[in-house]
């Protein structure tokens, strides 16, 4: 939804926006594409360090959120949704690949389909939830952003803090 916003005004190329609303989306792809890639480069298929790179990935997407906020210059903007879907890639993916490796076989299909059930869900109703923040809370494009940036941190520091007091959960 804010990328839409920016788009169609804040940083407007093209009739209504498409061009910008085209280059957010191709910087978000390019994000989430390299994001897991790379880090999986680091961590390999072991458990604990991806458990780490997602902790890390949090970071990430709450830095880029935080960078995008300010809303300086659409080159920022841009720079900012790819560094957020890099966070985001790497913890989509990993979460996903640590899921596979820990759930018995006999279960896995439906662990993997209740857990995009509920990510579809969640998508649907952070949708939902950034259309009315935008339209109605009375915070302005980037002050959303920023809100979202430090939103971000929680799952992360809970993540982080769980590692640290059940890292043998993971071996």
């Amino acid at each position: 939804m804010i990328q839409v916003r920016i788009a169609e005004r804040i940083f407007v190329i093209g009739e209504g926006g498409g061009i910008s609303l085209g280059l957010l989306y191709t910087a978000a792809g390019i994000g989430t594409g390299l994001g897991p890639v790379l880090a999986r480069r680091l961590t390999g298929d072991r458990r604990q360090p991806m458990a780490v790179a997602i902790a890390l990935g949090y970071a990430v997407t709450a830095a880029g959120l935080l960078i995008s906020a300010p809303l300086a210059s659409f080159a920022l903007v841009l720079f900012g949704n790819a560094l957020r879907t890099f966070g985001g890639g790497i913890n989509w993916v990993f979460s996903t690949q640590l899921l596979f490796q820990l759930a018995p076989d006999r279960v896995r299909g439906r662990v993997f389909s209740t857990e995009f059930a509920l990510f579809t869900l969640a998508s649907a109703i952070g949708a939902a939830a950034g259309g009315w923040a935008l339209d109605s809370s009375g915070l302005s494009t980037g002050g959303l952003l920023g809100a979202l940036g430090i939103a971000t941190l929680l799952p992360g520091i809970l993540w982080a803090f769980w590692l640290r007091h059940h890292r043998t959960d993971l071996e």
